[in-house]
């Protein structure tokens, strides 16, 4: 999940229930984009995207992560991968190109493995 926080305000409490629910989902039935893009819409984040078990952005709502390595993004998205952590809250990132801030959430799927963020 990701949240531009400069456009509008969200608490990283409502971003973990978000992220439970879609690991929720996600159980149920594998998304599609088409799926993400609904989500998106409704939970009022700016994107989603899921991985394959090795990090790979192969769903999104984002064209621009498509085939991202989330492993090279960040060391506790491998933790999050592993188990070793349930899920992790990114600090602020600031975007230079656009002056904007984001904020990350990154869960484990359940019944496959791979990553939802």
């Amino acid at each position: 999940l990701q949240q531009n926080i400069s456009t509008r305000s969200i608490i990283s409490s409502d971003l973990i229930d978000i992220g439970r629910r879609l690991q929720e989902i996600d159980s149920q039935k594998p998304m599609s984009e088409a799926d993400l893009k609904a989500y998106m819409s409704k939970f009022k984040v700016d994107s989603i995207a899921i991985t394959n078990a090795s990090g790979i952005v192969v769903a999104t709502t984002n064209k621009n992560d498509m085939g991202r390595d989330l492993m090279r993004v960040n060391q506790v998205n491998k933790d999050v991968l592993s188990g070793e952590k349930g899920y992790s809250v990114s600090v602020l990132l600031r975007d230079s190109a656009t002056d904007t801030y984001w904020k990350y959430i990154t869960f484990k799927r359940i019944n496959t493995s791979g990553l939802i963020q």
